[in-house]
């Protein structure tokens, strides 16, 4: 033997293989060593599985995720550990009671499941059949009245006519107003304005063919006695370019008195004709005139002018 060992079995066991057996005791054996014990020997085979033993008992039913509810606030307070509670599509366990918080954000709460991921957007569907057309909708309310267009330029004068056959003599109508004051005023040739953009310019008259209680003085006509008048202008009109053109009468130097306006396009080289009428009431020392503005600043050409003022009241 190579050594001695203290264990008495395997020493008995090492004499016996080495020596055969003694039939005797051990320390009657005479292996080499008689207070000392052989080392063991080689490790044997594995012996065979044996039989499978019985089954255990069943343990406790655990919990389970019965019992769900979404969550809500006001009954958190209540929830006891282990209830389920379902949140923005995620599923949570109460781990603390009471517990605090809201899921997601609360220790209070064990994430179980979250929420899928949205999914991918179906494929469209085929168009569906036209429905029927509905039933026709109120007429909408009018709409404004668009801007009044400018006016446009006067057209030429037309040939005369053939005389028409005289007609029957009319009845005789009520005797006329004897009238204290009247007058006819015009301009001796060509009067040439040089017009400004929103300022009137007076129309020169200096020629007086007819008058009784009215006086012609710088282009404005001095009213003697005081009534009511009526009014008529005219006269022809070119320019150097072509321009917007407004004329009216005008009382005591004042605006233009609405009604008596003329105005339009004046073109280049072609005449047009001015004219207009008001019936005023004048103090006595009023003074009326003709005015003309344009909408460029340009130079306008007055032709045949001339102004009727006839007290009529």
């Amino acid at each position: 033997m190579s050594g001695c060992y203290s264990n008495q079995n395997s020493y008995q066991y090492e004499c016996n293989r080495s020596y055969g057996s003694c039939n005797r005791p051990v320390d009657n054996c005479n292996c080499g060593c008689s207070t000392k014990v052989c080392p063991p020997g080689p490790v044997g085979p594995r012996g065979a599985t044996g039989p499978t033993g019985p089954t255990g008992p069943t343990g406790a039913t655990g919990a389970g995720l019965t019992g769900a509810v979404p969550f809500n606030p006001a009954n958190a307070p209540g929830y006891p550990v282990g209830q389920v509670v379902t949140f923005e599509g995620s599923t949570y366990l109460v781990v603390s009671a009471p517990p605090v918080g809201i899921p997601g954000s609360s220790a209070s709460y064990l994430l179980l499941a979250a929420a899928g991921a949205t999914g991918a957007t179906g494929a469209t569907g085929d168009t569906g059949v036209t429905g029927a057309t509905g039933v026709t909708g109120a007429t909408g309310a009018t709409g404004d009245t668009g801007v009044t267009g400018v006016t446009g330029l006067t057209g030429a004068t037309g040939a005369t006519g053939a005389t028409g056959v005289t007609g029957a003599t009319g009845p005789t109508g009520p005797t006329a107003l004897s009238t204290s004051a009247y007058g006819f005023f015009s301009n001796s040739g060509t009067a040439t304005l040089a017009l400004v953009i929103g300022i009137p310019q007076q129309v020169p008259l200096n020629v007086t063919n007819l008058a009784l209680n009215e006086t012609l003085a710088g282009n404005l006509v001095t009213l003697a006695e005081a009534g009511i008048y009526q009014i008529d202008y005219y006269m022809t009109s070119t320019a150097a370019v072509g321009v917007g053109v407004t004329v009216g009468i005008n009382q005591n130097g004042g605006a233009v008195i609405p009604g008596s306006q003329s105005g339009g396009l004046v073109a280049v080289g072609v005449g047009g004709v001015l004219a207009g009428q008001a019936i005023v009431n004048a103090a006595a020392g009023d003074t009326i005139g003709i005015v003309a503005s344009a909408t460029i600043i340009a130079a306008f050409a007055a032709a045949n002018i001339s102004i009727t003022i006839t007290r009529i009241a």
